[in-house]
């Protein structure tokens, strides 16, 4: 059997669905991926083009890794993946064949299948996430330090980043499952901020000094740390406290049967819809803490995002009360 042709360029066209990417100036920084060197652009006008060139020809995975590891990060600041349209793998090797560009073409359409039909599930993002609750525009911030420091976190992270995506993604997954699952990365959030240096007062310790907090515990640390600006209303009504109980309540369903559960204490219907929302901002806050991006690049905007989030449910939740 041959072996797959490589290529240098992939280039992917990203479209907003019912609605048209704004403007934005071009971004373009090296990195280095298993020993290989890339150029990645960005631009951005009415769709988003992102091309990434390496300095010799790779295989498939090595231009895909790059792709999936630069999407996960644009997520971060866009609050949500765009549709991919379009992915062309050009610039292939020259395989030393008369019937080059027949070749290429035909492996270019399987390449193009192979794409769409192995895209994870967690790129199609749901309802719940939008392009109003951008952060950051990646052109203020993209370099190359900051896509190694990103990989870095990945590695960190594992399968939590996984588990934080599908829990934002259009699987068929209920809500209340969702948020279950964004509720149990509160445990980790927590040791990989205690494990990076960050301080984080009234965390349980055991005997060995070894990190041994509560989930209810968790949650409560990282929004007094992280989301203050998240949890405002909630923190100005004195409820706060009420959420941290629901939250845990919340992911104990996935972990006792119902006779084990406080019935009524946890988020349900268009509250787990809300609080989906608030602890996906709060931990995209940590993420870009963590990543060291100015806080005053994004702070007012997620002012704004946490008051159209408050004022959709103070709507909502009232008419379904009534």
């Amino acid at each position: 059997m041959e072996r797959p042709i490589k290529y240098k360029t992939v280039s992917v066209v990203y479209i907003l669905e019912n609605g048209i990417l704004g403007n934005e100036p071009d971004c373009t920084f090296k990195i280095t991926e298993k020993s290989n060197l890339f150029t990645v652009t960005i631009k951005q006008a009415v769709v988003r083009i992102i091309t990434i060139t390496a300095d010799e020809p790779v295989f498939y995975d090595n231009l895909i890794l790059v792709l999936s590891k630069l999407e996960r990060l644009l997520f971060i600041f866009d609050g949500i993946f765009f549709k991919v349209v379009k992915a062309e793998f050009t610039d292939a090797e020259d395989i030393g064949s008369d019937r080059l560009n027949e070749i290429i073409k035909g492996d270019n359409a399987i390449l193009n299948e192979q794409f769409f039909v192995k895209r994870l599930k967690y790129y199609q993002s749901s309802d719940v996430c939008s392009f109003r609750d951008k952060l950051v525009n990646y052109d203020k911030v993209l370099t190359t330090k900051l896509y190694a420091d990103w990989g870095t976190l990945l590695d960190e992270l594992d399968i939590v980043n996984q588990v934080y995506l599908y829990s934002m993604a259009e699987t068929g997954m209920p809500v209340d499952v969702r948020l279950a699952f964004l509720v149990e990365m509160a445990e980790p959030m927590v040791e990989l901020l205690h494990s990076r240096g960050c301080k984080l007062s009234g965390i349980r310790f055991n005997e060995k000094q070894e990190l041994q907090p509560s989930l209810k515990q968790c949650i409560q640390v990282l929004i007094k740390s992280y989301g203050k600006k998240v949890f405002n209303k909630e923190m100005s009504e004195q409820s706060i406290n009420t959420i941290y109980s629901r939250a845990k309540a919340s992911r104990v369903r996935i972990m006792h049967i119902k006779r084990n559960q406080e019935p009524g204490k946890y988020f349900n219907g268009i509250q787990s819809v809300y609080h989906i929302m608030k602890f996906s901002l709060l931990y995209r806050n940590i993420l870009l803490n963590l990543l060291n991006i100015d806080n005053d690049l994004y702070q007012e905007r997620l002012e704004k995002i946490i008051n159209r989030i408050d004022r959709w449910f103070d709507d909502n939740y009232h008419k379904q009360l009534l």
